[in-house]
């Protein structure tokens, strides 16, 4: 009996302190994101003062009718909205493309091109920032949204595509010399095929 008491309380300390540890961890993480918001409604004063208040005398909601007043943000943040769509979007159909053409048809060098889109991975990418910035200032493309667009959908889709490639080669080729004999085409095969079994399945 007395082993079994023992044994609950064990279980409830290890509970009380998995919860307590859980706390502690998300307090960590939402910690930064409540002291952006208190900094955001304090004066300047307030802001500048050390120690800083964690929070503000009286909430100064008027800094986001300046905020706005000030600077374009609803543009910055269509801005950031339409970029970040864009590179998902390019980067899904790019290495979706290239992992089927790695996985499924054959070609010379097949491997060379695989390990030479894998290639620039290996490169820090502060060493790629004054290249960059010199061959979109060549091509005048400074300040523009493909700026940012292109450096980032080439940056993400060699990664994206080792990890669809490594799926691929789970499935049967089988799958995809049935669809040619059926008469389907490459492109075909690979929406109607490799999108429906590409996802996560139960049994």
């Amino acid at each position: 009996m007395h082993t079994e008491l023992a044994k609950s309380v064990w279980q409830q300390l290890r509970r009380v302190l998995a919860i307590a540890i859980l706390c502690v961890v998300s307090g960590v993480f939402v910690f930064p994101f409540f002291w952006m918001i208190s900094c955001s409604l304090k004066t300047l004063r307030e802001v500048m003062v050390f120690p800083p208040p964690i929070l503000p005398a009286v909430p100064q909601f008027e800094n986001y009718a300046t905020a706005f007043s000030r600077a374009p943000l609803m543009r910055y943040g269509l801005n950031s909205l339409v970029v970040c769509v864009s590179v998902i979007v390019l980067t899904i159909v790019l290495s979706t493309m290239a992992a089927y053409a790695l996985v499924f048809l054959e070609f010379r060098g097949k491997e060379g091109v695989y390990l030479m889109l894998l290639a620039p991975q290996m490169v820090a990418g502060v060493t790629l920032m004054l290249p960059l910035f010199m061959v979109l200032h060549k091509l005048k493309m400074l300040n523009t949204l493909p700026a940012l667009i292109i450096p980032y959908t080439v940056l993400f889709s060699p990664f994206s595509m080792m990890l669809l490639r490594g799926y691929l080669e789970t499935i049967p080729k089988e799958l995809v010399e049935a669809g040619r004999v059926d008469g389907a085409s490459e492109l075909w095969i690979l929406m109607a095929d490799r999108a429906q079994r590409s996802g996560p399945h139960t049994r």
